[in-house]
């Protein structure tokens, strides 16, 4: 369940001259021809500025070719510095056709290849290995020399499947058992406040981790997040008193919070640009499946062996997971630590950035509504229904998540936004049928469908929409609506239904959503740099 946003230009790398990335060994490189002429219009100022500066001055020649802005799109401009255009949107370099080519570039051939990749552009962790970095847009599916796409599953991002893994698992296994412990306490609302600490810490932590990361880097960042997640779960059996169970909670949630968006971020530069929906959806596979398998298994376990033992068996999934951090990239090829990072309140002011977010924490409430309310709205005795429809909604989000990815990479995300949220609201409004079986798993299996490709599509277009060092904004803002759209639903909801009934508040709630048509279709007439 991940962000960069920028302050001002002196903290904003976006806004600044790029800069070439020293991390790339100059014998990583291919060749580079001469670029073709291109338009005025078509060029960046900077471009004409000289060559680009030698390895070791921070400067990417991949990352200088995004063709200049239009007039009247400023907020587009600070965030799309290095960026290629998004296929489908008719602004692809086409050397057939006369436009410009980037310097370096490597034509590509085939219906599905989007637009020519630099041979110098992104960060080249491994010569043997596609390039990967931020100057795609993580919609097309640019492909290798002779239109071979790149490799997405690399040892790197198989060592960070492992640290998903791990922290999911851990997150999951208790996340239900911990409420369960502190009702058994004798407090009074203890379950309650367990899980709203948990939370609160949660989207406290993630609003903190981008400057974090900046300032750390993302192993540090991350392996923090798993002894902050691990750590206490080991002790939380030592004391039945609330405070101590509400103390235990508060630091998870601050692990947690590091982990996802630290280890979002970190898996966005592992990603290569041209695949980043299907690489995005792969690793949303795997936190979903741990989710799935744990959060049942964790009750089960709590009934049967007790609450120490799987208390003690989550915080081992979590710091094990710690082993195989130092394997991973340390930074982000951001040249000035945490002054070219940006602030996620200013991520939540930049359009580009914002547009997305709205929408995407706009489908979250219809998560947090059915996750906990649907038990309610059925028929009491409809309990088989129940378990069918909270399995049916995620393993539809899981499927259309892979599938947004893929069409994606491919045809854009930027189109995908709004079948997302209109998907989303019908699967909603059909929900508030609660009398009839049919309508109920339909309706959370549309919603799913539109859950699932809101997450990649909103996700893969916000990261394209920003340097590599802007990661970490992204996946703080991108979290953060995903926690605060599932609370705030399951709040609003919960007080909603009080009072009209929960059929109606279906209804009510799925005609709400549809407010989020407004940054839907802003965000099609004012598309950034890089979605062009």
């Amino acid at each position: 369940m991940t962000t960069t946003t920028r302050a001002s230009d002196a903290a904003d790398p976006a806004a600044q001259p790029d800069a070439d990335d020293p991390s790339e060994p100059a014998t990583c490189r291919e060749p580079t021809p001469a670029p073709e002429p291109a338009s005025a219009s078509d060029r960046d100022p900077r471009l004409d500025a000289g060559p680009a500066q030698g390895p070791g001055s921070g400067r990417d020649p991949g990352l200088t070719s995004a063709p200049a802005e239009r007039p009247g799109s400023g907020e587009e401009t600070a965030l799309s510095t290095g960026h290629a255009p998004e296929p489908g949107s008719g602004k692809e370099a086409n050397p057939a056709s006369g436009s410009a080519q980037e310097p370096g570039s490597r034509q590509e051939s085939g219906p599905d290849s989007g637009p020519a990749q630099g041979g110098g552009s992104g960060q080249a962790r491994d010569c043997s290995s596609a390039a990967r970095g931020p100057a795609a847009t993580g919609s097309g599916a640019g492909a290798g020399a002779g239109g071979v796409r790149p490799t997405l599953v690399t040892r790197e991002l198989l060592l960070r499947c492992a640290t998903i893994v791990g922290a999911s698992a851990s997150f999951f296994l208790l996340l239900s058992v911990v409420p369960l412990y502190a009702e058994r306490s004798g407090a009074s609302g203890g379950a309650g406040l367990a899980s709203g600490t948990l939370m609160l810490a949660t989207v406290c932590g993630e609003l903190a981790t981008p400057r974090l990361v900046a300032r750390y880097g993302y192993r540090r960042a991350l392996a923090a997040g798993l002894v902050l997640l691990g750590a206490p779960a080991l002790v939380l059996t030592a004391s039945d008193g609330m405070a101590w169970i509400a103390a235990v909670c508060f630091v998870r949630g601050v692990g947690f919070a590091l982990t996802i968006v630290a280890g979002g971020a970190l898996t966005a530069t592992l990603i290569p640009a041209e695949r980043r929906g299907e690489g995005l959806a792969l690793a949303g596979a795997m936190e979903g499946v741990p989710s799935f398998i744990a959060l049942p298994l964790g009750v089960w376990f709590a009934a049967h062996v007790g609450y120490t033992a799987v208390c003690v068996a989550g915080g081992l999934l979590a710091l094990a997971a710690v082993a195989v951090v130092p394997a991973l990239p340390g930074h982000a090829p951001a040249g000035d630590g945490h002054k070219a990072s940006v602030g996620v309140l200013a991520g939540f002011r930049t359009g580009a950035l914002a547009r997305p977010t709205a929408v995407f924490a706009t489908t979250a409430l219809g998560v947090g509504i059915i996750v906990t309310f649907l038990p309610l709205a059925v028929p009491s005795g409809a309990t088989g229904l129940v378990a069918a429809a909270l399995f049916v909604q995620p393993a539809a989000s899981t499927a259309a998540n892979w599938f947004a990815g893929r069409s994606g990479d491919r045809h854009g995300s930027q189109r995908l936004v709004l079948p997302a949220l209109l998907l989303s609201a019908s699967g909603l409004l059909l929900t508030a049928l609660t009398g009839s079986a049919v309508a109920v798993l339909t309706g959370v299996a549309l919603f799913g469908v539109g859950f699932g490709m809101a997450q990649n599509a909103t996700l893969a277009l916000m990261y394209a929409r920003v340097p590599e060092s802007g990661y970490g904004t992204v996946s703080a803002l991108w979290n953060s609506a995903y926690d605060a759209g599932m609370g705030f639903g399951a709040l609003g909801y919960g007080a909603l239904a009080a009072a009209t009934g929960y059929p109606l508040a279906f209804t009510l709630t799925a005609g709400l959503m549809l407010v989020a048509l407004v940054p839907a279709l802003g965000d099609r007439r004012r598309p950034s740099v890089a979605a062009r």
